[in-house]
């Protein structure tokens, strides 16, 4: 049986926060108090749009609350994290989340 967690200490992993719906579902993890880790996986970083002006990825990056691991091969983009992680990172989390179509 998994443990109980706490709201604040959630672990989520997120699959496709560089599109529309991913990114804004990365906003609201990010604003949100319950997240104590945040782990988007993809291709390449997220950025967000100059309208969003209370979140800082780079503060989120260098506290270790939010962790962006480039995971996959397109267009040239170069793997940061072997590919056996893939799924590491969804071993670790407590929540999962994918905005992939």
């Amino acid at each position: 049986m998994a443990e109980a967690v706490s709201k604040n200490q959630l672990k989520a992993v997120l699959l496709g926060g560089t599109g529309a719906c991913g990114k804004l579902l990365l906003i609201e993890m990010l604003r949100s108090n319950n997240f104590s880790e945040i782990t988007s996986l993809g291709r390449r970083k997220v950025t967000l749009p100059d309208d969003i002006k209370d979140i800082n990825l780079e503060d989120e990056e260098v506290s270790g609350r939010l962790k962006q691991p480039i995971v996959g091969i397109h267009n040239g983009y170069k793997l940061t994290e072997p590919k056996w992680t893939f799924a590491l990172y969804l071993k670790i989390r407590s929540v999962d989340f994918s905005s992939l179509v």
